[in-house]
């Protein structure tokens, strides 16, 4: 009986070990991907290669699993539920990185969501979805350590540029303005005022979208997106934004939610002559609309998923280091 009970124990050890290697393997090779994901887009551009994106793995995760289930005593009289609750965790992280590694690769195949088949870009959503179902760190609104640094986006549901909280305000102020244009609204199968002008941006044929990243701080978020338009000149379109702090005493709170005031947009390092010296000033001109609402619902050390609150829309973003 003795020997049996000892053999199970010594099966589910083995279990445990397994599971534990592989929650060291799969974020090894995610790192290993993310630095394949291409920032000069679109696919005709080859993507930035052998950088480091700050892909970090934790091997002091695994390693305390392993202490969860080997105890200091060294007559290995470990507690079997502790051992198995330690697989439980080990195996959900490693289901995670798996699904960040192929999230990664499909972004990296749509080209940041822009190209290939709608069957494609559904599939990388599917995979948003399922991460979101997995969020690691409870409260990502306000989990600062994880949150603040500099972000690079990867894929987007819409247009790159909509990653910008000015574009979010924007189409807030224009909510429900219908298009006074027949021509447009028949062209681009819209009544809304917004999502015509949207289109008619969007499909400007000689503009070329590069690197768009966000750095966070305590007290603001700046969102870059670089842009250039052929024979015209590049500029680098810079929108800052202010951190409004959350109250965890709020009966709302869900620590999920960032509250951001759009306060200005400018061109930086543009090419046009005193193009730099232009500042939008987005907060006066937007009013009550400069006030929006990122939804973080995905937030660990390598990468974050947002949406826009009104919309939906959805921004996948990894650590640039």
């Amino acid at each position: 009986m003795a020997a049996s009970a000892a053999g199970a124990r010594a099966s589910l050890l083995t279990k445990c070990c397994a599971v534990v290697a592989l929650a060291f393997l799969v974020p090894a090779t995610k790192a290993l991907l993310v630095a394949f994901v291409g920032t000069q887009w679109p696919c005709s551009q080859p993507p930035r290669l052998f950088q480091h994106h700050g892909v970090h793995t934790h091997p002091s995760r695994s390693l305390s699993l392993v202490a969860a289930a080997v105890p200091a005593n060294t007559r290995l009289a470990f507690d079997a539920g502790a051992a198995a609750a330690a697989a439980e965790a080990a195996a959900r992280n490693a289901s995670r990185h798996d699904l960040e590694l192929r999230m990664l690769a499909g972004a990296a195949a749509t080209c940041r969501g822009q190209c290939g088949g709608a069957a494609a870009r559904r599939e990388v959503l599917e995979l948003v979805e399922a991460l979101e179902l997995l969020n690691p760190t409870k409260a990502p609104a306000v989990a600062e350590e994880l949150l603040q640094g500099d972000w690079r986006l990867v894929f987007a549901s819409e247009d790159v540029t909509r990653s910008s909280p000015f574009f979010w305000a924007w189409r807030k102020l224009l909510e429900g303005v219908e298009d006074p244009v027949p021509f447009t609204r028949k062209a681009f199968a819209t009544d809304l005022l917004s999502e015509s002008i949207f289109a008619v941006t969007d499909g400007i044929p000689v503009k070329t979208i590069g690197e768009a990243t966000q750095t966070i701080t305590e007290y603001h978020l700046v969102n870059r997106v670089s842009l250039a338009v052929f024979g015209v000149g590049q500029t680098m379109m810079t929108t800052t934004c202010q951190r409004l702090p959350a109250s965890e005493e709020a009966a709302d709170f869900t620590g999920h939610q960032l509250s951001l005031l759009v306060e200005t947009t400018q061109p930086a390092n543009s090419t046009l002559p005193l193009a730099d010296s232009f500042v939008f000033p987005s907060e006066i001109l937007l009013g009550e609309s400069a006030l929006v609402t990122m939804s973080i619902t995905f937030l660990d050390e390598s990468l974050r998923v947002v949406r826009n609150a009104a919309d939906d829309q959805v921004f996948v973003y990894v650590r640039d280091v």
